[in-house]
């Protein structure tokens, strides 16, 4: 239950449109989200008016997203338990101390022991699993100590034990579970600093330093004793103690094994354009942004500070082609070895997308091997599908056949079918469309209730939008159909879908005012 004088205290306007307008590099923007901004007054007043009810949270559904090695879950939850939690999170952000409000930039993190020349040893270290193990209670008392904000904290620990289904762990991937995490994490840091040790974190990352290999050890003894005091474990595989002449060598990007590669494979050039031009620190230019066009209540779609931002597909330098050529070629040759050189995964996954930029075809009759041996590109993909057809439609046969392909593989993750169902709707259909997407689409609305049903059904929309009355009919039925078997954090996106097609009858299926902005007036 939300106190009522403090719900009338919390920005949940702000909170809204951040909701609406934020995206993920880990799960593709929902066409419904980016259609509710321009009712985001209204959809504002939905929520406040079921949050006076004393309305609880329901439980989020979770996908897991393919990593190098093991995935990470993403939690699904509903508009308005996000919107709760953000407005939450950024009241009790304002009364916390200054250095947990905002976050430095990582590069200056992990400097800041190595600019102390007194450290001449250096401890890195993180915690496993941070944000699974997260206690409710012990975070509830480390928020009201320092902020004394008890009414806001009980509420948020009350939302987060109704969306994970227990006391322990927050959502992945959220502006909000930032700060709440770097709060949890602080008296880690406290503890060590009052014992002597220089410390610094960000986010369940540690650098301590210590003026003698005696003192690194006793300081990474302290950190592991005290991260277990809050149900933590430090990560054995990512601990190490650093002379600071070895350390100096991990302030630079890349390694000296992984300079190494990229001398024998002549692939300078092209790390310093992906890593150190226009695209350094991870950024994204070339991210995807559904292609509304054609559909009703379309609107733009704003940026969440703490996810990149989508922005139309960009054309490359014709000067830089051939680096990103040169990575590719490469990257093919590789594939001869059981393990290619991580350093060229990252430059694979910061290549794809301007490949796709720059009309180059050549990945696309090696996609499905890609995403089969390498699932955690799998955005890198869908990414290099929508900027290809962007800036070259008469790709887009072709890139609907690779889909076909990739769709018919029986070892895709639900997070990669996300991926290809949400790519198949951007790029649209052609008259020369393969039936098995189609089909696909179809059957992944009449047959799930899950997070693939929801993006499949915003697909199948875009996809019959010139269709005739009939199957647009159709897909309706199965559309309607789906509200009865989804969670509801799946439901908008399907009312979305059947707006675009029947809004009469998505009238009808609305549950409530917030499904009713969804549905195009006056059809």
């Amino acid at each position: 239950m939300v106190n009522p004088a403090l719900l009338g205290q919390l920005d949940l306007a702000a909170a809204v449109t951040a909701e609406l307008g934020s995206t993920s590099r880990l799960l593709p923007a929902h066409s419904c989200d980016v259609a509710l901004v321009a009712h985001a007054q209204d959809a504002e007043r939905h929520i406040h008016a079921s949050l006076k009810r004393n309305a609880t949270a329901k439980p989020a559904s979770v996908v897991f997203a393919a990593k190098q090695k093991g995935s990470r879950p993403l939690n699904l939850w509903r508009l308005q338990d996000r919107v709760l939690y953000r407005a939450l999170t950024d009241r009790i952000r304002l009364q916390l101390p200054g250095h947990l409000q905002t976050r430095m930039q990582h590069i200056d993190f992990v400097k800041q022991p190595f600019d102390k020349s007194a450290n001449v040893y250096i401890n890195v270290t993180d915690i496993s699993s941070f944000y699974a193990y997260i206690d409710h209670d012990v975070l509830a008392n480390e928020l009201i100590a320092q902020t004394a904000d008890y009414h806001a904290v009980t509420a948020l620990t009350a939302l987060l034990e109704q969306v994970m289904g227990g006391r322990v762990g927050i959502p992945q991937v959220h502006y909000g579970s930032d700060i709440l995490g770097d709060t949890y994490i602080d008296p880690i840091r406290r503890r060590l600093i009052r014992a002597g040790f220089d410390t610094y974190t960000f986010s369940d990352d540690f650098r301590i330093g210590a003026k003698s290999l005696g003192q690194a050890r006793a300081a990474l003894e302290l950190c592991a004793a005290t991260a277990r005091e809050y149900g933590l474990v430090l990560n054995e595989s990512k601990t190490y103690t650093y002379h600071r002449t070895t350390y100096k060598w991990t302030l630079n990007p890349r390694s000296v094994a992984e300079q190494t590669i990229l001398d024998t494979m002549e692939l300078n050039d092209a790390a310093e354009f992906l890593f150190f031009g226009p695209y350094a620190n991870g950024e994204d230019p070339d991210k995807p942004v559904p292609d509304l066009s054609g559909l009703e209540g379309a609107g733009p779609a704003t940026a969440d500070g703490d996810d990149t931002t989508h922005d139309e597909p960009g054309q490359v330098d014709p000067k830089h082609d051939h680096l990103l050529d040169e990575v590719w070629r490469i990257w093919i040759r590789s594939q001869s070895e059981s393990h290619p050189p991580q350093v060229l995964r990252q430059l694979l996954i910061r290549a794809l997308p301007r490949l796709g930029s720059a009309g180059n075809s050549a990945p696309l009759g090696k996609l499905d091997e890609l995403i089969r041996e390498a699932p955690d590109l799998t955005p890198a993909v869908a990414k290099y599908i929508v900027n290809l057809v962007g800036v070259d439609p008469d790709q887009r046969p072709s890139a609907e056949e690779a889909i076909d392909r990739i769709a018919g593989s029986d070892i895709l993750s639900e997070w990669q079918k996300i991926w290809l169902a949400h790519t198949a709707g951007v790029i649209g259909k052609s008259d020369e469309s393969p039936a098995g997407i189609f089909t696909w689409l179809r059957d992944s609305v009449r047959f799930g209730d899950g997070a693939l049903t929801a993006y499949a059904a915003e697909a199948l929309a875009r996809y019959v939008v010139g269709a005739n009355a009939r199957r647009k009919n159709m897909i309706a039925a199965d559309l309607a159909g789906a509200l009865n078997r989804v969670t509801e954090e799946h439901r908008l996106p399907i009312v979305w879908a059947l707006g675009q097609l029947t809004p009469a009858t998505a009238r009808q299926a609305a549950d409530n005012g917030l499904d009713r902005l969804l549905v195009p007036a006056g059809k």
